[in-house]
């Protein structure tokens, strides 16, 4: 059925064209007048247009697909670039606030050492002044 549809749309079409080509006012009329051969040549040559507009069509669905093919896989590598440019950004922001607590820990680990430094050298000092204060002691 689908087919009978197909050949009564060309058939029209075709019809049309002609009239068209003739300046046919009643292309029923004056079509059965034209020579079978050149029906003929004229079919073929409209199946010719169609099959050439079909293969036209074809190629650039291809075409289509592969750039939709080639934007996925784009979109995928540029998906990839950010996620790692993300993951670079996090890693150098970790890497930064190392960077400022290992300053504030050696700043503090400096001021502890000074203060060490600074009690041993009392102690010492202390220890000095208990030891004359001692042998004075064990003069008297």
């Amino acid at each position: 059925m689908m087919s009978n549809d197909k050949i009564a749309k060309g058939r029209h079409i075709l019809q049309m064209k002609i009239a068209s080509a003739k300046h046919l006012e009643n292309p029923n009329s004056d079509l059965l007048k034209i020579p079978l051969e050149a029906l003929h040549k004229i079919a073929l040559q409209q199946i010719g247009e169609q099959e050439a507009y079909i293969e036209e069509l074809e190629g650039q669905q291809k075409e289509f697909t592969e750039a939709a093919v080639l934007s996925r896989k784009d979109s995928v590598r540029i998906a990839e670039e950010v996620r790692r440019e993300e993951v670079i950004a996090d890693i150098w922001k970790r890497f930064n606030e190392s960077q400022q607590k290992n300053g504030r820990l050696r700043k503090k680990y400096n001021e502890l050492a000074q203060q060490y430094a600074y009690s041993v050298r009392q102690v010492e000092a202390l220890t000095q002044q208990l030891r004359q204060y001692s042998s004075t002691t064990d003069n008297d």
